[in-house]
């Protein structure tokens, strides 16, 4: 990233490496969710005489998911490609040399794949409308027509594009070159499980959205239950190893039956002391 000398180039170069792990990200696609007229974006991407704002390149930083410190350098490139001030240009010069030397570059182009998988995956575990939309997903009619979600869950199209674009780059889905257009959905499970030091916080953030979504729907489609007992350690195992049957069962039950609806189901047992 650090040997770049043309921010131009670095967001060209991202984008290809992107479409070359299969993520159908396009400048269209970019020009519509900045938003930028297409015709301007390539303009400006293809001709030396014309630069993005301060404000365009920060927002297209963000849709391709740079690093902070990243999008920072980015922008120290912009300004030494637009400033004409002989003084300011050398001093812009100094501060990219001095972040080259700090960051030890070593090679003529980063490898973004870490760095920007992890950047969406925080996204996509932070956002508890994501997993409701990935599994809404696989339902005929929301596949073919996903702003229908928007008056079903509340979210505006906005926040429902930026979902649908993180499932694209995180390879649950392939969008067509419409931002609302899903092409495929892939058979991934979207639930991440105890290996990712994330999924507690993650699970949280579900779990407050379901408690929020369980006050509004009525009695006869929801079931409630909470208990507090006691039991010995024979006991806790037993509840355990019934617990994860039941669990084989819902699976079973849900992967046998047609995708009509959407359900969210909670589970916690601990040990208080």
């Amino acid at each position: 990233m650090y040997s770049y000398d043309n921010y131009k180039l670095a967001v060209k170069d991202r984008v290809a490496h992107l479409k070359g792990l299969g993520q159908s990200v396009t400048f269209r696609r970019i020009s519509e969710r900045i938003p930028l007229q297409y015709t301007f974006l390539s303009k400006v991407l293809n001709q030396p005489g014309h630069h993005l704002s301060q404000d365009h390149l920060f927002k297209m930083a963000k849709i391709l998911d740079f690093l902070p410190e990243e999008i920072d350098y980015l922008d120290l490139l912009r300004s030494y490609s637009t400033t004409e001030e002989p003084d300011r240009k050398s001093f812009l010069f100094a501060r990219i040399e001095k972040e080259r030397k700090k960051r030890a570059i070593q090679a003529e182009h980063q490898d973004f794949s870490d760095s920007s998988t992890m950047m969406r995956e925080m996204r996509y575990l932070f956002e508890p409308m994501a997993v409701i939309v990935h599994v809404a997903l696989w339902m005929p009619v929301y596949q073919r027509d996903p702003r229908r979600l928007c008056s079903l869950t509340g979210m505006n199209p906005k926040k429902l594009l930026e979902i649908l674009d993180s499932l694209d780059m995180l390879g649950y889905i392939r969008l067509g070159e419409d931002p609302f257009e899903v092409v495929e959905v892939f058979d991934r499970d979207p639930h991440y499980g105890r290996d990712n030091p994330l999924m507690r916080a993650h699970q949280a953030k579900l779990k407050t959205q379901m408690i929020s979504r369980l006050n509004q729907t009525s009695e006869e489609e929801k079931e409630s239950f909470m208990v507090a007992f006691t039991a010995d350690e024979e006991a806790r195992e037993k509840i355990n190893q019934e617990f994860k049957k039941f669990i084989q069962n819902v699976r079973e039950i849900s992967q046998n039956s047609k995708e009509e609806h959407l359900y969210q189901m909670s589970f916690d047992f601990l040990k208080w002391f």
